[in-house]
């Protein structure tokens, strides 16, 4: 599993739109979809619905959020500058 893809996921979430977290990634939208689409298909579950505009989880998604929140501190732990002791 690609931790990009659930980075991607969690930025629509934020975001509520597909353009508006490519933006925020700096990507294209076509990659937010093919991430979310390449996670979809590994977990075999739809994750998004669309409202309107808005891309709202399903129940689903919603399940998988939480999953993801102990990876994302570990990766964001790894990339904190090690500081020397006080």
């Amino acid at each position: 599993m690609d931790i990009d893809r659930f980075i991607t996921l969690q930025t629509v979430v934020e975001e509520g739109s597909f353009a508006r977290a490519a933006n925020k990634l700096c990507c294209t939208q076509s990659t937010v979809t093919y991430h979310i689409k390449e996670l979809e298909q590994e977990l075999s579950v739809q994750l998004f619905e669309k409202i309107g505009r808005r891309m709202l989880l399903t129940d689903a998604g919603r399940t998988v959020i939480p999953l993801y929140r102990g990876p994302k501190q570990a990766v964001e732990h790894t990339r904190r500058p090690l500081r020397p002791d006080d």
